[in-house]
């Protein structure tokens, strides 16, 4: 099996046929990519198998990381696996070592413990190889691979695996799915589940070839089934890029070299499925070539995927944001610049309106967010932040939440206080006025920047029954 690496390998110019490391893989895709693995080979822990919050927005496995796992009874419920990371710190001078991942099981008897062992058995194979050393050490002739296999069989399984012996056909046609997985974890390979299979009734079509091929991550199988269902690249397309890894990278580069009149929908949840994968490369893949694979390609969708990316993947939507053209984030939702500022993250909300997000309808609830960081709210309004003159709930959110400054640039911009405090009035059972503080700082100075005028005298009049202190 190929193993999953921490480093980027690229091929070496100065010295063909070898490859020299250009750099580490972000812990976000090296977790996709085991997750992804454990999953299609029955392994994956039955409650929870989670990266801790430390590695994620793009943090790199650090150079000369190794790994071990430990497995243990939890202190009140069920069995823990740990994943750990071990490193140099060449700065520090000292080793390092910290949690990567977690999981855990359902149940707590002894054979949830040993199933847990197995799980991380696969982790260990995962990283390392299958062989009877690690592969980059064996020689030809040195060691022969593996030709046993331990497994451990859950109450389904085992029911699965003595149905598929006595040959129940009918129920295999119905629970084809489980019998699949059984029979690939006990096989081992793309081409030796294929082999058993061919020998038998059950048949697989081009299409179900193709869509394993992806799940084993084979490449050579999955050009071989694709090129005979070359139609059936919608349905393939999100399967590839929700495969971790450089091979689920080159099976979705395929894809998109061919797909020219995928629909808007399809195309985003590829998409969407790239970004869960952590692969920053991937996902640039989908964004450049958007044009060139969607007919009538909805205008929201580049900063669709942005949104998506910044909810889990904040460094792939920043990558995203960075190469994005003003005309791509001007269609994009306001809701994205309300991520940014829930966040507390100016850098990005600067950046969407430099490039010309239409802010308006989302003004309201940014200037909420940013109410820890008035002058977040005035440096985007000074950045051209757009709040329409008749936005009067934006005004009314900078009085509540008592940022005065910005209040009094929306004024300056053109909005009327006197209307304003006619909507205030006309709306205080859903939008009560808060900080009368504040709006009594805005009251004084709009009178007397207008002062004597028949416009305040007949203001003064219809306020005498709000309160402003």
């Amino acid at each position: 099996m190929k193993t999953i690496d921490f480093d980027i390998w690229e091929a070496n110019p100065d010295k063909p046929g070898t490859v020299r490391r250009v750099g580490q893989r972000t812990a976000q895709e090296v977790f996709a990519e085991l997750q992804h693995h454990l999953e299609s080979t029955g392994y994956l822990p039955d409650e929870y198998f989670l990266m801790n919050d430390e590695w994620k927005d793009g943090k790199e496995i650090p150079e000369g990381a190794g790994f071990f796992c430990t497995v243990d009874y939890g202190g009140s419920e069920g069995v823990y696996l740990d994943v750990y990371l071990k490193w140099f710190d060449q700065q520090k001078k000292e080793s390092v070592t910290k949690g990567f991942i977690t999981g855990k099981t359902l149940g707590e008897t002894g054979s949830d413990l040993d199933r847990m062992y197995l799980t991380a058995s696969a982790i260990t194979k995962a990283f390392n190889g299958d062989g009877g050393t690690y592969a980059r050490y064996i020689r030809l002739g040195e060691a022969q691979s593996p030709s046993g296999v331990v497994m451990h069989l859950n109450g389904e399984e085992q029911r699965l695996l003595i149905d598929s012996l006595v040959e129940r056909r009918g129920r295999l046609e119905e629970e084809f799915s489980g019998v699949e997985q059984l029979l690939r974890r006990v096989t081992g390979s793309i081409t030796e589940f294929v082999n058993e299979v061919g020998q038998r009734p059950l048949k697989i079509s081009d299409s179900d070839m193709a869509v394993l091929a992806i799940e084993d991550g084979d490449l050579t199988a999955f050009q071989m089934a694709y090129s005979k269902v070359p139609d059936e690249i919608a349905e393939l397309l999100p399967l590839a890029a929700g495969r971790p890894g450089a091979v689920g990278r080159k099976m979705t580069t395929v894809l998109l070299s061919d797909a020219k009149s995928l629909t808007g929908e399809q195309y985003l949840t590829a998409s969407k499925r790239a970004v869960d994968t952590g692969d920053g490369e991937k996902v640039r893949l989908f964004y450049e070539l958007a044009e060139n694979c969607v007919t009538d390609l909805p205008r929201t969708y580049y900063g669709d995927v942005i949104s998506y990316a910044y909810d889990e993947k904040v460094h792939i939507a920043k990558a995203l944001l960075k190469q994005s053209t003003p005309e791509q984030i001007g269609d994009a939702s306001p809701r994205l610049l309300h991520q940014a500022a829930l966040r507390d993250d100016y850098t990005t909300a600067s950046e969407l309106v430099k490039k010309g997000i239409h802010a308006d309808k989302a003004a309201t609830d940014v200037i909420r967010a940013f109410q820890r960081s008035h002058w977040a709210v005035t440096h985007l309004l000074e950045q051209g932040m757009e709040i329409d003159a008749h936005n009067y709930g934006a005004l009314h959110a900078c009085i509540n939440t008592g940022n005065t400054q910005a209040a009094q640039m929306l004024l300056e911009r053109g909005m009327d206080f006197g209307h304003y405090a006619d909507w205030t009035k006309a709306n205080a059972h859903n939008y009560p006025l808060t900080n009368d503080k504040a709006f009594e700082t805005l009251y004084d100075s709009w009178k007397q920047n207008f002062e004597g005028s028949d416009s305040v005298r007949s203001e003064d009049q219809q306020m005498g029954g709000m309160t402003l202190g």
